[in-house]
């Protein structure tokens, strides 16, 4: 907001079809292991009709593009956790603010569908 001088955010819309509650499903793809077994939460979402996000850190492991394909013929999309767990959280505005321009890199990378 501050970079384009706005002091709040637009009102896009409301809820579809007069609904008055919604939820944010996302999946956190927490390593190598938890990234080779994306498919399974990605199944369920097809089963039941949900849409979710998949939250990756990008430097921690190797992101192969099938995982893309996967994602986006799911319906899915695909977000950047933040660049590497490591242990640790990201903890205030600082810490945020010092991987926010690499993960706006990844973002830009991976195209459409990808979200910070």
């Amino acid at each position: 907001m501050r970079r384009h001088g706005a002091d709040r955010i637009q009102f896009i819309n409301c809820l579809p079809e007069a609904h008055q509650r919604a939820f944010i499903l996302t999946h956190d793809v927490e390593g190598p292991a938890a990234l080779e077994r994306i498919e399974p939460p990605l199944d369920l979402n097809h089963r039941y009709g949900l849409i979710s996000g998949s939250d990756l850190e990008p430097e921690d492991y190797e992101i192969p593009p099938e995982t893309f394909e996967l994602t986006d013929s799911a319906g899915c999309a695909v977000g950047v956790h933040q660049l590497m767990h490591a242990g640790m959280r990201l903890r205030g505005r600082d810490k945020l603010e010092t991987q926010l321009r690499g993960i706006h890199l990844y973002i830009e990378a991976w195209g459409p569908g990808a979200a910070a």
